[in-house]
């Protein structure tokens, strides 16, 4: 009797010394499930949500993760790349089949990870970022950031500059001056001037924009003006530079085409 226990028990053993045997080739065979790519991500670094800012100028500064920011507005989608639209007291729309487009002077498209909205009025203001495809459209599932900042005036106000009107058009993608039609590549104000650019887009269908930067790197913005398209006109408001020196004028939508010197004397 003890004896066919000890056989049933030798069996017991060695089928459970099989099982596990198995189980550990099937595991080495069989790979882990891939967990995917990494999700891109939009966060709003500075200033903090909350905060309070003196003066009228705002920066958002962002962080972008696992998206490449590429200078391809407006062409066609490439998966994992695009840019950013920063919106001022808007919602970023949220349809993934239109451009994330809001009414003008709420919205800037730009591949920077910082941005300043200049002439911010005293009060409570949102702020936000969404990642966009080439084309404008959102990335989808949404990828945005939000923070609520307000601003105040109680510092000391700036002495006004002199004023300098600029009427500019847009004609079969290149710039020119909107009485003469020539084109225009230098634009030339005294420093620390107000300038207003009565910009006139007379390309139908197609979105342009004016915006000054301190090189031709265009990666530190001094203005930025919102996508119009055409047929349409914006008025711009901006602060020259208060340093004399050669700057950087473009459309950031047709950069390699539409460009020229902004000199500050």
């Amino acid at each position: 009797m003890a004896s066919s226990r000890s056989k049933i028990a030798a069996v017991i053993v060695a089928i459970i010394i099989i099982v596990v045997v198995i189980a550990a080739v099937v595991y080495t065979m069989v790979p882990p499930s891939p967990s995917g790519p990494a999700k891109p991500s939009v966060t709003i670094t500075s200033p903090q949500n909350g905060a309070t800012i003196t003066g009228t100028n705002v920066t958002i500064t962002v962080s972008v993760s696992n998206f490449q920011l590429v200078n391809k507005l407006g062409q066609a989608n490439v998966s994992g790349e695009g840019h950013l639209h920063y919106f001022k007291d808007v919602l970023p729309p949220t349809n993934c089949t239109a451009p994330a487009i809001t009414t003008p002077g709420t919205y800037v498209p730009t591949i920077n990870t910082s941005y300043t909205w200049t002439n911010v009025t005293p009060g409570t203001h949102m702020f936000s970022v969404q990642l966009e495809n080439n084309n404008h459209f959102p990335v989808c599932p949404i990828v945005e950031a939000f923070v609520n900042v307000t601003v105040s005036t109680s510092g000391p106000p700036t002495p006004p500059g002199q004023s300098v009107s600029i009427s500019l058009e847009a004609h079969n993608i290149e710039y020119v001056n909107a009485t003469t039609g020539a084109k225009v590549s230098t634009i030339t104000v005294p420093a620390g001037a107000n300038v207003t650019v009565l910009f006139t887009n007379d390309d139908p269908g197609i979105p342009h924009n004016f915006a000054v930067y301190t090189s031709s790197a265009a990666t530190t913005s001094i203005f930025v003006g919102t996508v119009i398209t055409g047929v349409s006109s914006a008025t711009y408001h901006f602060t020259a530079p208060s340093t004399a020196g050669t700057y950087f004028f473009r459309c950031d939508i047709h950069p390699t085409i539409m460009f020229g010197n902004f000199v500050v004397t």
